[in-house]
């Protein structure tokens, strides 16, 4: 990277600086058109470019000597299910969906209910979410509850 302040300041651009074309002697670019012309000359065919990617791809070189898994069907898809992970993510909206049913509405459930959901269901966001959201959630509890009345 070359500064030039007055090839800067003449051209309309926000660049800092101004790149220049790097200097090569003919003996290092002849070398290198040789090599590309030797690279050309040696042109490989499909199966063994699939093969270099392969030893050179972590992941591919992985993912082939990975034994293949079964599909998932109806017989079988109870084996394939994450129970601890699966229970605690259902139990939460279950415990709620009972609540909801089984407790009496007043405005002290209302409100310790919108407070709680503000304090706890944002997880990461906390407090921190605009007001906006905040009014719409408001009025979306108070009319699922005003349907439920």
């Amino acid at each position: 990277m070359v500064y030039i302040e007055d090839k800067i300041k003449s051209t309309d651009t926000s660049m800092p600086y101004v790149p220049t074309p790097l200097d090569l002697s003919n003996f290092v670019s002849d070398k290198i058109s040789s090599k590309i012309f030797e690279n050309q000359s040696n042109i490989m065919n499909e199966q063994q470019e699939e093969d270099d990617f392969i030893k050179n791809n972590y992941v591919a070189r992985t993912l082939l000597n990975e034994p293949e898994l079964p599909p998932i069907t109806w017989s079988n898809w109870y084996k394939e299910v994450n129970w601890p992970q699966a229970t605690l993510l259902c139990l939460e909206p279950l415990v709620a969906l009972y609540g909801l049913f089984t407790t009496t509405f007043i405005w002290q459930t209302i409100i310790f209910t919108i407070i709680w959901y503000f304090l706890t269901g944002f997880g990461t966001y906390g407090i921190d979410v605009s007001v906006d959201f905040i009014l719409s959630s408001i009025y979306t509890i108070l009319t699922r509850i005003y349907i439920y009345i």
